[in-house]
């Protein structure tokens, strides 16, 4: 996979943006576990995609919301930090 954007939130605004330095734009590899996960999720979301009909929202994000908007970082942190 390769890394090439980020969001970021500045107040209570949601910003796409390139990582802020060169070493966070990078390729990373994954063993065959995770790449198989990586192929799960990405049938979910076509799944989802075709559910969503005239909702989806292509935001080019390997990790959306049902209807493919980009996940806001503060509701990330709080599932994580739930896990």
């Amino acid at each position: 996979m390769t890394i090439r954007w980020q969001i970021i939130q500045i107040g209570g605004i949601l910003a796409e943006g390139e990582p802020k330095s060169d070493a966070g734009q990078r390729q990373v590899a994954f063993d065959k576990q995770t790449a198989q996960e990586f192929l799960a999720h990405n049938a979910r979301q076509n799944t989802e995609r075709l559910q969503a009909v005239g909702h989806w929202h292509d935001s080019g994000f390997v990790f959306t919301t049902e209807t493919g908007q980009r996940l806001n970082p503060a509701d990330v942190t709080e599932q994580f930090h739930w896990l």
